[in-house]
């Protein structure tokens, strides 16, 4: 399959997802800025992310990546006021085997309300309406809200990454969950 663009708004019954813009730094820097040490437990990213122009970066390079058709990066925003309660994309493309990696977080007011189940369900749909056959999920293993959502969605467990990221002088387990086109109902 060639590589194509996704749609830059996706929008559900309570969550759009957004292309990342330029506007959606000081939000998800502030979240972050505040929310550090619990992002941290799970995510290595959030340590390098240390100042508004490192957010400012990490969007240019992800609407690059968009524009290049190596990965997709949205802002989770509530659907009916616009406000970014955090974000979702899809990398590790690979446009000869029809699969990705979505990843995801989410502010911590906002947790356990669905929110972020809602925003995986709508990329998911979209990333196999455009002719992708394989979607993967990965999460750390003690990562349990984060562990929930695939298997909400009917993700397969199909195995654990052991010792897989190095994080403060120790190893963490990385579980892999999938779903292929096949699976959908």
């Amino acid at each position: 399959m060639e590589p194509v663009e996704l749609m830059p708004q996706l929008l559900g019954e309570r969550v759009r997802l957004v292309r990342y813009e330029k506007s959606h730094a000081v939000p998800l820097f502030q979240m972050v800025s505040k929310e550090r040490e619990r992002l941290s437990q799970f995510l290595l990213w959030p340590n390098f992310m240390r100042s508004l122009d490192d957010e400012l970066t990490f969007i240019s390079g992800m609407r690059k990546e968009w524009d290049e058709r190596r990965g997709f990066g949205f802002a989770v925003t509530l659907a009916d006021s616009g406000f970014v309660i955090g974000t979702i994309g899809v990398r590790a493309l690979s446009w000869v085997n029809l699969r990705g990696e979505i990843g995801y977080w989410l502010g911590c007011k906002h947790e356990g309300k669905g929110y972020i189940t809602e925003a995986v369900s709508i990329l998911e749909k979209h990333l196999f309406d455009v002719g992708f056959n394989r979607i993967e999920i990965h999460c750390d293993q003690n990562n349990i809200r984060s562990k929930g959502v695939p298997v909400r969605l009917g993700y397969l467990l199909e195995g654990t990454l052991r010792d897989h990221v190095c994080d403060r002088g120790g190893f963490r387990n990385i579980e892999v969950y999938g779903k292929i086109s096949s699976d959908i109902k």
